[in-house]
């Protein structure tokens, strides 16, 4: 099942990359065939990948938010951009699918990581509160 959020308007990227700390955005368009080849599998790694509250797949069509995707730097599609805590983190051009999942994967598992730290400074901050 995909987890993908189409990105809209540039408002709406602000507001998710504000909220969530770590997000992926796909740029893409309707006429490029590597971008329909990679979408599909985009999708799998979001539903395998995403983390509720934590880790987000969106996808930017560069034709229907062009303002956004210029202000993202798009210069070649399909591109994959890794946002954290707002900021970019870094990006990957082209429809390389293990390349891809690659850093889909370690994005992720860096998204766990942090939510394991945070639920373990929870419970301890809590054990110190009953002692």
């Amino acid at each position: 099942m995909s987890a993908v959020v189409d990105l809209k308007t540039e408002v709406q990227f602000a507001e998710l990359i504000s909220k969530m700390p770590y997000v992926i955005v796909q740029a893409y368009a309707t006429w490029c065939p590597p971008c329909r080849t990679i979408s599909p599998i985009y999708d799998n790694y979001s539903g395998t990948y995403s983390i509720p509250e934590k880790c987000l797949f969106t996808r930017l069509n560069i034709d229907d938010c062009d303002e956004l995707a210029r202000k993202l730097g798009v210069r070649s599609i399909p591109a994959f951009y890794f946002f954290k805590n707002g900021n970019r983190a870094g990006n990957i051009v082209g429809a390389d699918p293990y390349a891809l999942e690659k850093l889909v994967q370690a994005f992720s598992n860096e998204a766990r990581e942090t939510q394991g730290d945070i639920e373990a400074q929870n419970d301890q901050k809590s054990l110190n509160s009953h002692t």
